[in-house]
């Protein structure tokens, strides 16, 4: 199996379409994934770095030899956030809120809106606020 290959199983395994990963990893556009995934191109130093940080194995990658997920990885229970239960994600959800500050809980709202775009959508929909207005009213 080719490089790009295992690049492309990798970011299938991660769950990511070509546009998502190159965020991740810090890579321009789409299209440099793309060129990879066809064997066209092949990623830079710094960009096998960034897909190790998302827990890729390296020496997997670029031979073939051991398990696409870094060991070390696996051990701090890194997987793809679908193959948590729902349940168990409001469960804690809910726990951290209800033992969170009130600083912390804004952090954790301006962090889950610029992470999640949908959801500040949804939140300007309903008229509950938006990305902006929190970001002003931030205490440095």
């Amino acid at each position: 199996m080719s490089i790009g290959k295992r690049i492309l199983q990798f970011r299938t395994y991660m769950e990511l379409c070509q546009g998502n990963f190159a965020t991740k990893i810090n890579v321009k556009s789409y299209t440099t994934i793309a060129r990879w995934e066809k064997d066209q191109r092949v990623p830079t130093a710094t960009d096998l770095e960034a897909m190790q940080k998302l827990g890729l194995n390296i020496n997997w990658l670029l031979s073939g030899d051991g398990k696409m997920i870094d060991s070390g990885v696996e051990n701090n229970h890194i997987v793809p956030i679908s193959k948590i239960p729902k349940e168990n994600f409001k469960i804690w959800l809910d726990e951290y809120w209800d033992n969170a500050d009130e600083k912390e809980r804004e952090l954790a709202a301006l962090l889950f809106k610029r992470m999640f775009p949908d959801y500040n959508i949804w939140l300007e929909k309903k008229n509950l606020g938006t990305l902006k207005n929190i970001e002003q009213n931030q205490i440095a």
